[in-house]
Parts: C-alpha cells; structure tokens; sequence
C-alpha cells in the first residue's frame, strides 16, 4: 500500500520495474519522485525519494531503451504557479539514480546532463509555429519506444490551440546520434530533419471547434495520455477530468493510421 508523502498532491504516474516501482507525486511546481521494494502484499516499502524542482505536474513519466542503456521521458520547463511543463526531457537511468543521494534534481536548461526537447510550437508535421507559446506539454511512448506521441496546448490570439503529433523515434534517436546530454530545438538547425521524423499531427482550435473540446482537451482538465501499436497504427487514449463537481471522467480513444505523408484517425469516448 503507499500512502503518498505528507502535505503533497496525489500521485500523477507511476512506472513498475522487476526490482521495484518508481512514483511521481506532485508537489506545487514540483514533483516527488519515490523509489521503493517489492513486498510480498504490494508495494509498500519506499527507501529513495528525491525532489524534481520544476519537472512539473507528473504525467508524463515512460521508459525506453538505446543500445541496452535505459532512459525516461518526463516533462520539464514548468509554467510557473501551473505546474504543467513546457518540454520534454529524456534522463538517462544512472543520473536519475544520482538525484537519490543528493536529494533534489533541478530542471536547468541547456542542461549537460540530460536531452532537453524545446521550442515545441514547431513540434508538428508542417513544422511551424502554429500559436503564440506553448502553456502544456505531454509525452507518451509504444511499449518498445518506437514511436513517440506528443500532446499540447498552446495560446493564440483568440484563444487556445491543440495538436496531436505522433513521431518516429528511430529517427530521432538517430538526429540524436546516442548524445542525451544536449538540446534538442525543434525551431532550431535541426528543424528540417525533426519534420521529417514526424509521422503526422491532428490540429485544433479550442475555440472553433468542439471536437477538441470533446477529444482533445475534454472536461476542461486534460490528465494522462499514452499510446500502443494496433497493426500498421496505433491506439492513442487521453483521460481527462475537472475538479469542478459533477465532472465526468472522460477517457478518448483515437485509432490512428498513415495516411499518405500524413495520419488520419477516427475517434471514441
């Protein structure tokens, strides 16, 4: 059983290993990440804590491999007074396990210690800027971190815009050339061949269009997203709910498929 730590908010993630189970728990700006032992009636027994300063709400939080190395997605770059991140950092496991011992790990950008992914308004299959800023960002990875979804919301002039774009982790980890210690701007000398790594985007305006409403940013309170392979595709689903009372949970399912140079879905609540 875990109880969380004192005086924080509810656990946002959690990620199951053979020897044990890491938790994310959101603290204001922050979040707690915890380490514990397997136990034979659950997980009860939590021995390493550490405080991420400004790694944000906790939602995203996946696992994947390179070359027998293993590293985590997260998001970063907080929204002051928001918590909710602005870009994705990719950590290697070793420097995680670092922040144990010293108790805190601090976002930093242009960090030498782990990837930053940022100017993420450029993050989409056109490969321009198509808001003001981005206010929200999430990740998710297929089992086998072949393929990265990201989610996010940005500000325009009359009001929110939000995108869905799915990319090829092959060919960024390729971009990437096995560094996890750099920046990596999608509006910057890699832009070109960050496009060319995206499969496709689904593009919303909050305030034209429901079906954002409905699909993409539901119940006014967007909370998890992941992703899983189905045949040639892929199965996308983002869980949602408000505080406000009487607040559905909503959870949206988009099937989505190549189409051409592009991607094409259909959609389920």
């Amino acid at each position: 059983m875990f109880n969380g730590t004192e005086g924080n908010k509810a656990v946002q993630n959690y990620l199951p290993l053979s020897n044990g189970i890491y938790t994310m728990q959101r603290n204001g700006d922050d979040v707690v990440l915890m380490k514990g032992k397997l136990a034979e009636k659950g997980y009860s027994s939590f021995v390493k804590k550490t405080d991420m300063i400004g790694f944000a709400h906790g939602d995203t939080f996946e696992q994947f491999f390179v070359k027998g190395k293993e590293y985590y997605l997260l998001s970063g770059n907080v929204r002051e007074g928001k918590g909710l991140g602005r870009d994705l950092v990719i950590i290697e496991k070793k420097i995680l396990e670092k922040s144990f011992s010293k108790k805190k790990f601090e976002y930093k950008k242009n960090s030498k210690t782990y990837l930053q992914m940022s100017k993420l308004a450029y993050a989409n299959k056109s490969g321009r800027n198509n808001g003001k800023s981005v206010t929200r960002v999430a990740g998710a990875l297929t089992a086998d971190g072949s393929t990265l979804v990201m989610w996010k919301q940005l500000t325009e002039k009359k009001g929110k815009r939000m995108e869905l774009s799915l990319y090829d982790m092959k060919k960024i980890r390729k971009i990437i050339g096995g560094r996890f210690e750099k920046t990596l701007s999608f509006g910057g000398k890699l832009k070109k061949e960050l496009k060319k790594a995206c499969i496709g985007s689904i593009q919303k305006h909050y305030y034209q269009d429901d079906i954002s409403k409905r699909l993409l940013h539901p119940n006014e309170s967007f909370q998890s997203l992941d992703i899983e392979k189905n045949g040639g595709g892929w199965k996308i689903y983002i869980s949602s709910g408000s505080e406000k009372s009487n607040s559905p949970l909503t959870i949206t399912r988009m099937d989505v498929r190549r189409k051409g140079k592009g991607i094409q879905y259909n959609a389920f609540q």
